[in-house]
């Protein structure tokens, strides 16, 4: 299929014709529809509690294979489906963007070394 062509290494935007583009990436206008839609589902999914459906995916636990299971259930059964759990679980959100400020912060100091 067109969506499952490999590249060697990733083309500069200035390679890709403009109906590649077109059919590759999501418009403005979108992109601002789907930002729209996550923010209502996410907050209907925090004020009814759906949100907590997902709080034992994220504590540090050995049960790795219930973690997968959790997920796999709310990707399954959810309205926004995998990718939005950061936007519906506050917890998981806060730790989320700790972690990647963490690891801008290791690459940063490691190329300064």
């Amino acid at each position: 299929s067109d969506l499952a062509v490999c590249y060697p290494c990733i083309p500069i935007l200035s390679e890709f014709s403009l109906e590649d583009r077109n059919l590759r990436w999501f418009s403005a206008r979108e992109y601002e529809e789907f930002k729209q839609r996550l923010t209502l589902i996410s907050r209907e999914v925090r004020t009814y509690g759906y949100g907590k459906l997902l709080d034992n995916v994220y504590e540090d636990s050995d049960k790795e294979s219930s973690q997968m299971e959790s997920l796999e259930r709310w990707s399954r059964h959810s309205y926004s489906g995998r990718g939005a759990e950061r936007h519906c679980n506050r917890k998981h959100g806060s730790q989320r963007k700790a972690l990647q400020e963490r690891c801008i912060r290791m690459v940063l100091q490691t190329q300064k070394e």
